[in-house]
Order: C-alpha cells, then sequence, then structure tokens
C-alpha cells in the first residue's frame, strides 16, 4: 500500500520541512522492520484516536494526549521526544541523525504558527509576521534557532 503523508508542505522552512521528512522516514523504516520480523500491532480504541484528533487539533503541541484504554495522559511534545529517542538507532543506519534531531529542536524552539504568534503579539501587525515568515524562508531555518 501507500502511506501518505499531507504535512510536509505547511512548514515554513526547508530545514523543518526536512527534519519531518527524516522523521517520517525512520518511523516507517522502524516500523516495517518490526512487521517483517513478526512482530503484531494492535491499533488503539478509535474512540482515542478522535479524541486524541481533537485535542492535538485544539491545543497544538501542549495537548494532554490518552495514551491507553486505562486513561493515562501525557504531553503530546513529551510523545513525540520519545518517539524521536527511539528512533535514533534507525536514523544513524539511514544517515539522517541530524535531521531526526532537528524535531527536537522544533519542539523546543517552537513551530510556525508558535514563532508567527510571538511576532504578532511583539510588533502587533500581519506585516511584521510576513516578513519573519519570509526572513526565515531565505534563511531556509527559522530565525529564533540562532
Amino acid at each position: 500500500g501507500t502511506v501518505e503523508i499531507r504535512v510536509c508542505d505547511g512548514l515554513q522552512t526547508l530545514r523543518e520541512t526536512v527534519a519531518l521528512v527524516a522523521l517520517v522516514q525512520c518511523l516507517y523504516t522502524w516500523l516495517n522492520e518490526r512487521y517483517r520480523s513478526g512482530e503484531k500491532f494492535t491499533p488503539p480504541p478509535y474512540w482515542i484516536l478522535r479524541e486524541n484528533k481533537w485535542k492535538a487539533s485544539r491545543y497544538g503541541l501542549d495537548a494532554e494526549v490518552i495514551l491507553d484504554v486505562s486513561g493515562k495522559t501525557n504531553l503530546l511534545k513529551i510523545e513525540i521526544e520519545s518517539v524521536v529517542d527511539r528512533l535514533m538507532s534507525t536514523a544513524e543506519s539511514l544517515g539522517c541523525q541530524e535531521e531526526l534531531s532537528d524535531v527536537k529542536r522544533m519542539l523546543h524552539h517552537g513551530l510556525g504558527y508558535e514563532r508567527q504568534q510571538r511576532v504578532f503579539e511583539k510588533e502587533g501587525t500581519f506585516l511584521a509576521v510576513t516578513e519573519s515568515i519570509l526572513q526565515d524562508f531565505k534563511r531556509r531555518e527559522p530565525l529564533f534557532w540562532d
């Protein structure tokens, strides 16, 4: 079958796009290795998927997602960091450790929408937000990553 990821074109910089592509590549490789070795996967119940999707849409990385049917939760940001850590050996074998590490950098320094909000709060104009997006795009990485 085909795996389609429809978020890579929504990132503000090339470096962030490459980081997300590295995450997808590593996750696919990691899962594929386990599947081919006979490991069985049990998806979470549909209600957990729906609830977590809603929480992520509403709260972004600050969402507290449901981890299992017992109701255990954790911050989405922490869960993503955990996944990145788990995938580091896969990234090493694929030669994309640096790119995968940028996912954590994104989590710590803020995603595009968060940077845009900070610029608007500071400058108070959409023109300033647009100019900051253009600067990030030209630099190929966020200005705040210095």
